[in-house]
């Protein structure tokens, strides 16, 4: 009888456990992967602080990869800010919760990378990955064909889209499922060889 009740409290514990974690899980974790080291150095931060602008939910998680030019990597908590937060040095008021040093934005590994680390410190039903930067989806320059996404200048490195078709399948497994939605904050994306590449995954 003794057994039975440690059985049932033990049981009513872990229940509780469940309860409290399914509690903190958010409905949506919005990743936002900004390669930033170009050209569009300071428009990363006015989209950051644009982000800033959204009410805070504990429904909805806003979290930033951001890779300035000349400057290193963070990753940033936007909803997750004091409601009176001050600005860093780079102008931004969100959660400041990693300095990276720095880091190729232009390696789809890295993007993976990111996203295992939003999905274990920001848990959600669903998830949105947004790839920040420019594109060049299936374009001819030249005798050459350019195809690819989140171009780093300081390590000359890029996404190709069969890339992205391979960080799509990579993400899909760290998820264990699909991804949610994809978007990508660049020109050229809208094509129908990119939406080829990511078919299966997102």
């Amino acid at each position: 009888m003794k057994k039975l009740g440690l059985i049932v409290a033990l049981m009513a514990v872990v229940m509780m456990a469940s309860t409290v974690f399914a509690a903190e899980k958010a409905q949506w974790t919005m990743m936002v992967f900004i390669n930033a080291d170009n050209n569009l150095d300071r428009f990363g931060v006015l989209d950051v602080q644009e982000m800033e602008k959204a009410g805070l939910s504990k429904d909805f998680n806003i979290v930033v990869q951001l890779d300035r030019l000349n400057k290193e990597t963070r990753r940033y908590d936007v909803t997750g800010r004091a409601a009176d937060a001050k600005a860093d040095d780079w102008g931004i008021s969100a959660k400041m919760v990693q300095k990276m040093g720095e880091a190729d934005m232009g390696d789809y590994k890295e993007m993976v990378n990111f996203v295992k680390w939003s999905a274990e410190n920001y848990p959600a039903e669903k998830y949105l990955l947004v790839i920040w930067n420019h594109g060049a989806g299936w374009k001819k320059r030249a005798n050459e064909t350019v195809k690819g996404i989140s171009y780093d200048d300081q390590s000359h490195n890029h996404m190709t889209t069969p890339q992205l078709g391979l960080a799509m399948q990579s993400i899909a497994g760290v998820l264990g499922k699909q991804l949610d939605i994809l978007s990508m904050d660049a020109c050229l994306m809208q094509m129908v060889e990119v939406l080829y590449e990511v078919r299966e995954n997102v």
